[in-house]
């Protein structure tokens, strides 16, 4: 992945763009995919599904979210 496009809102993202910061951009951006995951808040309890699948990198991290496969989750919102 070259784009930042889907980075905005991951803790990393604060090094993409900044020349003063050691190096230039994200360290995990050169191999990061694209992927469907679900976020979750942390404070939020289950069932999850009004959640929408959102398409991030697989490197991404939010705070206060977990970031999980939507396969990992129930037809009824819960875990599995």
């Amino acid at each position: 992945m070259n784009t930042t496009k889907h980075c905005a809102g991951c803790r990393d993202n604060f090094y993409n763009g900044r020349q003063n910061v050691t190096g230039d951009k994200c360290w995990n951006l050169e191999s990061a995919e694209l992927v469907k995951r679900l976020l979750i808040p942390v404070d939020l309890r289950p069932p999850y599904l009004h959640l929408k699948q959102k398409t991030v990198p697989n490197c991404y991290h939010r705070e206060r979210h977990v970031t999980v496969k939507p396969e990992a989750l129930t037809d009824k919102g819960y875990w599995r």
